[in-house]
């Protein structure tokens, strides 16, 4: 993750335990608020699925995450690369539905390939 921003190692690990130090020092500050940033919790699944795919074989659940992430970000792959005309045929135009709409179909593609897996 590290070789793909301008982060310092110290900033990428302040980020990575952000919400753990937060729990973790909470009576500190009672009132404090952590906030929560969708895209970025998003990005750092994607990131440790794949990595996680480097040490031993994804399930299908995992599998499934990320067809649905590249399908929602489109950007995030060339659309020359064959797994994005595959994410296509499976979530068409999914990229340019509503949050709601894309969770749904992420939800609705698990449960039709990934049942056994719950």
């Amino acid at each position: 993750m590290r070789d793909s921003s301008d982060l310092s190692m110290r900033d990428l690990n302040r980020l990575l335990r952000e919400g753990w130090n937060f729990f973790k020092h909470a009576e500190h500050d009672p009132d404090g608020i952590l906030h929560f940033d969708e895209q970025e919790t998003e990005d750092f699944l994607f990131m440790a699925v794949l990595e996680s795919g480097n040490l031993f074989k994804t399930t299908c659940c995992m599998q499934a995450y990320q067809l649905w992430y590249i399908a929602t970000h489109p950007q995030s792959c060339s659309p020359d690369e064959p797994v994005f005309s595959r994410t296509s045929e499976l979530f068409p135009n999914i990229s340019v539905l509503s949050r709601s709409r894309q969770i749904e179909a992420g939800r609705n593609f698990l449960t039709a390939h990934c049942a056994n897996e719950f």
